[in-house]
């Protein structure tokens, strides 16, 4: 991992960390996106899981990730409402937007849709679309937590042209680059949920975001005249921490 993105999971486990203790689920709502910009144009985000482990039935979209179990088995890491993990992605970005002042909302993708349907559902009568496509994204727990992940990010348009595609690939040992004090004591459900974070906060952050995008410093922002959005729900893997 680079140097960069272990100093996010370090600023993100402490979040997480001052939200919870001891043996508590860490809920992705302690490990969002932070935003180094705001605005106030409306914005509706689209999550669409792509993974070949969903669309061939061997895991559900809810699943994430497993662990060992008994003998040979495999106990698996799943969302802990039961949403699916694209609508948990779609979630986190809305959340981190409409905290920076952006109006937003989710919608699930259209069964079926091409890219062609995934831009108009995500742009119709808003400024700006975004959709979030997760190609990969699976954890596997033992000794290592290691996570294999293949997701982008792209902004639309009010006409649903496209402004600007980040992404993130790799397969990444989460407690490498940690100090080992820290690498031991960070629970494996709670590394994993701060790595989500930080790799949407990384393409939200992405220079490629057009100015339009950033409106203004997020120093200037004030909430005078409004109340701030309320935090969101939390949401966490469903199952017991290491």
């Amino acid at each position: 991992m680079s140097s960069r993105t272990v100093a996010l999971i370090l600023v993100l486990i402490a979040l997480a960390t001052g939200c919870a203790s001891g043996k508590e689920l860490i809920p992705y709502s302690t490990a969002r996106p932070t935003l180094d910009y705001a605005g106030r144009c409306s914005i509706r985000v689209i999550g669409v899981d792509m993974r070949d482990r969903v669309s061939n039935g061997e895991a559900t979209p809810e699943q994430v990730g497993d662990r060992p179990g008994p003998a040979t088995s495999r106990i698996p890491y799943t969302t802990a409402n039961g949403k699916s993990f694209a609508r948990v992605v779609a979630n986190l970005t809305s959340w981190s937007l409409a905290e920076k002042g952006f109006e937003t909302e989710v919608v699930d993708a259209p069964e079926g849709a091409d890219d062609e349907d995934l831009a108009k559902a995500a742009t119709e009568g808003v400024t700006h679309g975004i959709i979030v496509r997760v190609r990969k994204w699976w954890s596997l727990v033992h000794r290592k937590v290691t996570i294999e992940y293949d997701v982008s990010l792209t902004l639309l348009g009010e006409g649903g042209e496209v402004l600007a595609e980040v992404s993130r690939e790799g397969k990444d040992d989460l407690r490498q680059g940690l100090k080992e004090d820290t690498a031991q004591e960070v629970p494996a459900s709670e590394l994993l949920v701060v790595f989500l974070g930080v790799k949407l906060t990384e393409m939200l952050n992405d220079p490629s975001i057009p100015r339009e995008m950033k409106r203004f410093d997020t120093s200037k922002l004030s909430t005078e005249g409004g109340e701030p959005p309320p935090l969101a729900p939390a949401e966490s893997f469903d199952q017991p921490a290491d």
